[in-house]
């Protein structure tokens, strides 16, 4: 049995915050892919040690389209045992990652996080979404966190945006998005 690939990955847009912001959107996302990848590197500008940071997909706030979203979370103050899963269902948004705060203390502390989403152009089909993230700030070991997890988002309608926010003051300079098309 011989395997082929024949999937590519098509660089579709970068994004870098140069002022502190609220909200990041990624908009006019082509329809011509497969599946989309989102890398991240993310700060959240407050000093909270960190935040989680949500999508939302075309502006889209209604409840019943985010479902079964689950994520573990593991910090060597607790021995690394991760934390129970998470169901956010009936949220207005996904939440995919865990963000790096404390400018003040650490301003070149980032996380680095992935999301990948499937069927994202489909008008028919829910779209699949996983994730993963981590926080690894070295001299504060509270704040070494991981996250992942995968959900649905329960709609009918092609993805054409997506909105990024904290749920701290919001996304730090630095913040930079990369948007991928994978055939």
């Amino acid at each position: 049995m011989e395997l082929v690939s024949n999937m590519s990955v098509n660089f579709i847009s970068k994004t870098v915050v140069g002022t502190n912001v609220a909200t990041v959107t990624l908009s006019s996302i082509p329809q011509t892919y497969k599946s989309l990848l989102v890398k991240a590197r993310l700060k959240d500008y407050g000093n909270y040690g960190y935040e989680t940071c949500s999508v939302r997909f075309n502006s889209d706030a209604t409840s019943l389209n985010y479902d079964n979203l689950t994520y573990n979370s593991s910090n060597p103050n607790n021995g690394n045992i991760p934390v129970a899963g998470l169901n956010n269902s009936g949220t207005t948004k996904m939440f995919w990652s865990i963000v790096d705060a404390e400018t003040e203390l650490f301003p070149n502390a980032f996380s680095s996080s992935e999301m990948l989403i499937t069927n994202y152009s489909s008008t028919i089909d829910y779209k699949s979404v996983s994730f993963f993230s981590a926080n690894a700030q070295t001299n504060m070991d509270q704040n070494r966190i991981t996250m992942n997890g995968s959900g649905y988002y329960k709609s009918n309608t092609a993805i054409t945006s997506m909105s990024f926010t904290t749920g701290g003051s919001g996304l730090g300079v630095g913040t930079t998005f990369w948007l991928y098309g994978i055939d």
